[in-house]
């Protein structure tokens, strides 16, 4: 008979709030999750304030740098550190608020076994963020794919351009204020 326990997930809310100053974005971490045996909270626990301590330093020694060059160095510093080393990009979304966009990414330590969630809200107006496809390549076909449903323009991307439309599709459909067209070149949508 085994006695061995089955791996298990501790989901391990983190309500720290990071305002990016100056009109890029506000970015906000809404959870962390640590991965470790049934029953063993002080493991999650102590991943959880390794990442507050390491984003409080990063804040901290940045403090009077210019919004544009933070919102840069963000996503360098959360693979680079090596007390949260996010060295693998799992998901990258848009989403419509109807009064403002977001982008959402899903980072995981390898390393470590802990995951974290970050959001960067963005005006209505002109969604723009600097791209992450130089940090995590993977970025790249997933900011083409909120490109092209959602028009956030993703600064400084290799290869920004639609994903899944054709390239003279007009507009962009997951925004929540689209009209669908009702013909494309003559065929009824």
């Amino acid at each position: 008979m085994n006695n061995k326990q089955d791996k298990g997930f501790t989901l391990v809310e983190l309500l720290i709030v990071i305002v990016i100053l100056g009109i890029l974005a506000t970015v906000t971490v809404f959870a962390v999750r640590g991965i470790t045996d049934q029953g063993e909270t002080n493991a999650c626990q102590t991943e959880k304030r390794s990442v507050e301590t390491a984003i409080e330093a990063f804040y901290a020694q940045n403090s009077q740098t210019d919004a544009t060059q933070l919102s840069d160095l963000v996503p360098e510093y959360l693979k680079e550190d090596p007390a949260l080393a996010f060295d693998s990009l799992m998901c990258l979304s848009g989403v419509d608020y109807k009064d403002r966009f977001a982008v959402a990414y899903h980072l995981h330590s390898l390393s470590h076994r802990h995951a974290v969630g970050v959001k960067a809200f963005l005006p209505r107006e002109t969604p723009s963020l600097p791209t992450v496809d130089d940090v995590w390549p993977a970025a790249n076909f997933q900011e083409r794919e909120a490109f092209d449903l959602f028009g956030i323009v993703f600064e400084g991307s290799k290869d920004l351009r639609r994903i899944l439309l054709p390239e003279d599709w007009e507009g962009h459909p997951l925004r929540k204020d689209y009209k669908y067209p009702e013909f494309y070149h003559g065929i009824k949508v």
